[in-house]
């Protein structure tokens, strides 16, 4: 244990292009030393891995990027639910530093209060990005990128935001990345326990439900209508203006947030 947090093994990096990737490589020689809730953070990822193929970069010292090793002990159809509830977990640390948060599916939380309001995102903007990866050990690596410090410049898009820019209480990446442990070891705990109801609480933390979104991949629209729930498996269940029910399991969703 690291202090009094569930972190059972940290290991800190000055700069790596990504903290998945390295702790990926670090399971393949050595699963035995990376058990539950252990993580590998960086003070400087230069190429952080994001959905379908991108990668990203953050300012030095202003973000906690960081990757978790993490051996859930749920049914493989429970499984795809593991990066839903590390949202869920980095949704309550926003709340914990005092904003209002939720979840934008598939894989970024999203904090409320911006001055201006943003096609496809309201007042709502990105803090947070969340990568999950099964690894052949057993392992599920949660990678959590949280912008902290970042101001408007050093921000990559209109819809992104940082801990700072939004009033967040704490700012300190430290204290964060115990918060963040402790809240993510919560929410596995919670869904070993009783998966329906941990299931349930992510669908009450998802902005993206009850809201008109537009489903592309590869630029092309796949499918529009209303975000009505997630189905057993974590999928986006989108409802046409037929009535018909198509689910999303992966694309990029444009909200039409308020």
């Amino acid at each position: 244990m690291v202090g009094n947090s569930p972190l059972h093994h940290l290991v800190v990096q000055e700069a790596t292009p990504s903290t998945n990737t390295a702790l990926s490589a670090l399971l393949d020689s050595a699963p035995e030393e990376w058990p539950h809730i252990s993580a590998l953070a960086t003070d400087h990822q230069t190429a952080g891995k994001g959905r379908a193929g991108r990668s990203w970069e953050t300012p030095r010292g202003a973000a906690l990027t960081v990757s978790f090793a993490t051996w859930p002990e749920v049914s493989e159809t429970s499984l795809p639910w593991v990066g839903l509830v590390a949202a869920q977990a980095l949704v309550d640390v926003c709340r914990d530093v005092g904003l209002e948060a939720a979840i934008k599916w598939p894989n970024d939380v999203v904090v409320n209060g911006a001055h201006k309001s943003l096609a496809g995102w309201g007042k709502w903007r990105k803090c947070v990005g969340i990568l999950t990866e099964a690894h052949p050990s057993g392992a599920v690596i949660v990678g959590v990128g949280l912008n902290v410090s970042q101001d408007q410049h050093e921000l990559p898009v209109p819809h992104a935001t940082s801990l700072l820019q939004s009033g967040a209480t704490e700012i300190n990446r430290g204290t964060l990345l115990g918060l963040v442990a402790v809240r993510l070891a919560q929410r596995l705990s919670a869904l070993e326990r009783d998966t329906k109801a941990a299931r349930r609480e992510v669908m009450a933390a998802c902005v993206t439900l009850g809201n008109s979104v537009v489903v592309t991949h590869d630029d092309s629209v796949v499918v529009s209508g209303k975000a009505s729930r997630l189905g057993q498996a974590g999928e986006l269940i989108v409802t046409d203006s037929r009535g018909q029910e198509h689910p999303v399991f992966a694309g990029d969703v444009q909200v039409r947030m308020t």
